[in-house]
């Protein structure tokens, strides 16, 4: 009878033992998932700031562009009238010319 309950317990030690190794096992197992995830986290924390800064470059930019585009229109619409004025300056100065001549 003694003899019987030490191997009942014996064999309730080596069940408990295997599901602590299971459980253990397991354990690890989520450990090594959870270090993968938190790596995949960490990159895309990382790609997620460098498209941050480059989308803030990009804005930047734009602006600096359309600044710059408005700058030379204006100078477009100032060389136009120029341009309208010196026609009218040579016109009127080939009608006095065709005048003098006649």
């Amino acid at each position: 009878l003694l003899q019987t309950s030490r191997r009942t317990q014996l064999e309730k030690a080596s069940q408990a033992l295997k599901a602590s190794e299971a459980r253990v096992a397991e354990l690890i197992d989520q450990g090594r998932r959870f270090d993968e995830v938190n790596s995949q986290k960490i990159m895309f924390e990382e790609e997620l700031e460098r498209l941050r800064d480059a989308f803030s470059a990009q804005s930047a930019e734009q602006q600096r562009l359309g600044k710059e585009r408005l700058r030379q229109t204006e100078q477009l619409h100032e060389l136009e009238t120029e341009l309208r004025l010196a026609k009218a300056d040579s016109e009127s100065l080939s009608k006095r010319a065709r005048l003098l001549e006649d």
